[in-house]
């Protein structure tokens, strides 16, 4: 497959914008540095310039491991919700929706003043980068329920669609990957919810709970 560009994404180039470092990239290799959690972002988009570089030579990742360790947990639980099928298939979201049944999840992103988030752009943020607070993103294919990240792009920020670069044979191992990973997080998480209701309900005898000072301990006043 040759890469395109849209119109709107030809003439931008991040390397000409203005950068300072700012908030942390949930990409792990991201970060200025091993001791320096912040990252380069455009001072006008906010948005991360090694992200923005990625973006631009059309590199897309579902790797898990490439999230930083602290947001990986809220990565698989948002592919939970996802419906993962083959790379050119469009990726069912089964999670919350808001009342015009758009997709969405509930996150604190850096910059923005909601913690509600359409689940495209939540897609699109994990496999392709944080492209800030002003780029928008579109699906290709016009799905409104969809959320498979090849089938979305990010408007004006330089997105190359169809790179060479981006192998089937490598998308569909990391697909099938990704739906593995997500399988064995929800069974870990209802194997944990198994063990809280297998576990004895343990109520102490209230003069165990006496502490002869007029109070019981552990009990609300």
């Amino acid at each position: 497959m040759k890469g395109k560009r849209n119109h709107e994404d030809a003439n931008f180039n991040y390397l000409k914008e203005e950068w300072e470092a700012s908030a942390t990239c949930i990409h792990e290799s991201h970060r200025i540095s091993r001791f320096d959690r912040r990252a380069w972002r455009t001072v006008e988009h906010k948005a991360c310039i090694r992200c923005l570089a990625k973006i631009s030579e059309g590199r897309c990742s579902f790797d898990i491991n490439e999230i930083t360790k602290s947001f990986r947990d809220l990565a698989l639980d948002f592919w939970s919700l996802v419906d993962i099928k083959d790379p050119d298939e469009c990726w069912k979201w089964h999670g919350e929706k808001n009342k015009s049944g758009r997709g969405i999840v509930r996150w604190k992103r850096p910059f923005s003043f909601t913690n509600i988030i359409p689940a495209a752009r939540a897609s699109f943020w994990l496999a392709w980068g944080d492209i800030g607070t002003s780029f928008s993103v579109s699906r290709e294919c016009g799905n409104p329920n969809c959320v498979n990240p090849l089938h979305l792009r990010g408007v004006g920020c330089g997105h190359l669609l169809m790179p060479e670069s981006m192998e089937k044979f490598n998308l569909f191992f990391s697909a099938r990957r990704l739906r593995f990973q997500t399988f064995a997080h929800r069974e870990e998480h209802e194997e944990r919810l198994r063990a809280i209701a297998r576990k004895p309900l343990v109520i102490k005898e209230k003069s165990d709970l006496w502490i002869g000072d007029g109070t019981v301990e552990g009990l609300d006043d």
